[in-house]
């Protein structure tokens, strides 16, 4: 990698990947297939030779995935079907209100940059591999989440994906403090997925959709606790 003039940020803004999928990726852990393959394209390396992608292996994961997003379907659409609108004491079905969504690629102040053009986030989520909604209160950031999550949820955008939607408010006061994927596993634990490797196992495979919601919503103290600890990788 040195031979080639890149180091490991380089590498990882190269192939679209986070640092701890390329860490993996050296350590010989499961990543994404199209990641591997792209990082060994990027260093010119025959991944052919490296690993047997096997039939059988794509259909047990594929059955692992199936499983979790069935077990996992009711609880997504419990907590993301809905909406509550200010003055409304009764939640809203997401599907009656929803209206698509056009963002700017770069935040401006003050007054709108008429020459940026707004594109469809999912046109920017097949893109790279994180992004970071800003926006007022109320223009729409958790809807927009939620109906992600409704869509992954029925198959109709990332089928292959699992949703993960974490409120983060809710996740940054649990007294114990757990790590992300220890607080998603707790979550899947109740809809009755046992395995407390499923997530990191699903993660590791470029297989969840997760979803942040409400980050100015955490206080001050938490905000840099989970931000500092859990969230920049």
């Amino acid at each position: 990698m040195e031979a080639k003039g890149l180091t490991k940020s380089i590498l990882a803004d190269r192939v679209q990947c986070s640092r701890p999928t390329l860490n993996k990726f050296f350590d010989k852990l499961p990543i994404n297939k199209e990641i591997f393959q792209s990082i060994c394209s990027t260093l010119e390396l025959d991944f052919a030779e490296i690993v047997d992608f096997s039939v059988d292996t794509v259909i047990e994961y594929n059955t692992i995935i199936e499983d979790v997003r069935q077990k996992i379907s009711g609880d997504i659409e419990n907590r993301c079907g809905t909406v509550r609108v200010l003055a409304m004491n009764i939640p809203i079905e997401l599907e009656a209100i929803y209206t698509n969504v056009y963002i700017l690629q770069q935040p401006v102040g003050g007054s709108p940059n008429l020459h940026q053009e707004s594109l469809q986030p999912t046109d920017l989520l097949d893109e790279h591999h994180k992004l970071v909604l800003l926006g007022k209160p109320g223009s729409g950031k958790t809807t927009f989440l939620k109906q992600l999550a409704i869509l992954c949820n029925k198959g109709i955008y990332k089928g292959n994906c699992v949703p993960v939607f974490v409120t983060l408010r809710q996740w940054a006061e649990n007294a114990d403090c757990p790590d992300l994927l220890t607080y998603i596993a707790r979550q899947w634990n109740s809809c009755g997925i046992q395995d407390a490797e499923a997530v990191s196992n699903i993660a590791s495979q470029g297989r969840a959709l997760v979803l942040l919601d409400g980050l100015d919503e955490v206080g001050s103290d938490n905000h840099r606790r989970i931000f500092n600890r859990h969230l920049q990788s």
